[in-house]
């Protein structure tokens, strides 16, 4: 499997989210079978006044879960990065958007699940304008009511794992 920028390097932690190591990411999908640890991530929640989310689809060209639901912008934190320094970074990236940190507000933290090696911070942002997202990772993107994003989940659409549990902690 081909990963974007396999060689930005990241923090490996251990199972109380502390530094222990850092790791390429090309060397994240080996982390569910070596136990070495785990990586830091974040996601990214616009939510406008309605309670609907921005939700795109990820890109048909993405190597990994192309045509699936995503957050509005996630990323791998970087080493030496903090979770919510990442958060802005990838909504500038993501989403064109350029926010400060006090807009963004920490719902939660998902542990490690599912032989999925990432301890993922979770963010929510009031935003009320559809942003000019980046068309090299999303290929379409609607405001969804979580209750229509969850259905339509359950009915099939894929989506990144991590999404279902997000929702839970709205």
């Amino acid at each position: 499997m081909l990963i974007d920028n396999p060689e930005e390097l990241l923090d490996l932690v251990n199972e109380n989210d502390v530094v222990i190591d850092t790791i390429l990411r090309e060397e994240v999908p080996n982390l569910a079978t070596n136990k070495r640890g785990f990586v830091r991530a974040v996601g990214i929640f616009l939510q406008d006044s309605n309670n609907q989310l921005f939700i795109p689809t990820r890109s048909l060209q993405k190597k990994l879960l192309p045509g699936a639901y995503d957050f509005s912008a996630a990323g791998h934190v970087a080493s030496g990065q903090s979770y919510i320094e990442c958060a802005v970074q990838e909504t500038a990236e993501e989403l064109n958007i350029q926010l400060n940190t006090s807009s963004f507000r920490l719902i939660g933290t998902l542990a490690p699940l599912n032989g999925i090696p990432y301890f993922n911070h979770i963010f929510i942002v009031e935003y009320e304008k559809t942003p000019l997202y980046n068309k090299e990772d999303f290929y379409k993107a609607e405001w969804l009511y979580p209750e229509e994003l969850i259905e339509s989940i359950k009915s099939g659409h894929p989506a990144k794992q991590v999404i279902l549990p997000a929702l839970k902690l709205l």
